[in-house]
């Protein structure tokens, strides 16, 4: 029998090796076989440490939730990382393309995935705001949404973005800057020069609640 450590690091490699491989081929286009012999262990240990090829998946979920979580420890110290710095491990890669292909092909997954991303996203508000970082929305819920969606839309769409910015892949070291001081940039300054659009679009909006108090972004 192998030690604990042993079993640990065993699970940590299967845990890689499907997330490699759920995100070069999808979750439906891998084998339990394939993992296994990615991650150079037997289908049977596989399916002692995770129980089935849903639960790995699940495990894999749970990994990449708990990374987000911890990702967002600047909206708590203020001190955003250098672009240089967040430039991703291959470890990072790969969970962004497991994201892009959960999220592409939808169902419960993409929908665990998504509702996850929204609670990280509403504490980072939350953890903004009370560090004086961040706006309080007029409607917080509906910017929560709207930002995972632009962030994974980004992430879907990242070879496109570089080909735009002369790269092949989002995250290069000679793209991901450019991409993320021009997000950094519209988040910041904005894009309309006055509020004329939200004006219209607030006063005609049958969602809003005339009861609603204004946010700080209203002064």
């Amino acid at each position: 029998m192998g030690s604990a450590s042993d079993d640990l690091r065993s699970a940590a490699r299967i845990r890689r090796a499907a997330l490699e491989l759920f995100g070069e081929h999808g979750v439906d286009r891998t084998t339990v076989r394939q993992i296994a012999a990615r991650a150079d262990v037997s289908a049977g240990l596989v399916i002692h440490h995770f129980g089935s090829k849903d639960g790995l998946r699940q495990a894999v979920d749970d990994w990449i939730l708990a990374r987000a979580n911890e990702d967002k420890g600047w909206f708590r110290t203020g001190v955003m990382p250098q672009p240089s710095d967040a430039l991703p491990d291959p470890e990072s890669a790969a969970m962004t393309r497991y994201l892009v292909q959960v999220l592409r092909h939808d169902g419960p997954a993409a929908a665990r995935i998504f509702d996850r991303l929204c609670e990280f996203t509403e504490e980072m508000y939350a953890q903004g705001i009370a560090a004086g970082l961040v706006r309080e929305p007029g409607d917080r819920a509906a910017a929560v949404a709207t930002l995972v969606a632009y962030s994974m839309g980004a992430s879907i769409l990242g070879r496109h973005i570089a080909r735009h910015l002369g790269g092949d892949e989002l995250m290069e070291p000679a793209v991901f800057p450019r991409y993320a001081e021009a997000a950094l940039e519209l988040f910041t300054d904005g894009f309309f020069r006055d509020r004329t659009f939200l004006n219209a679009m607030t006063a005609t909006n049958p969602a809003r609640n005339e009861n609603d108090q204004p946010s700080d972004r209203d002064h």
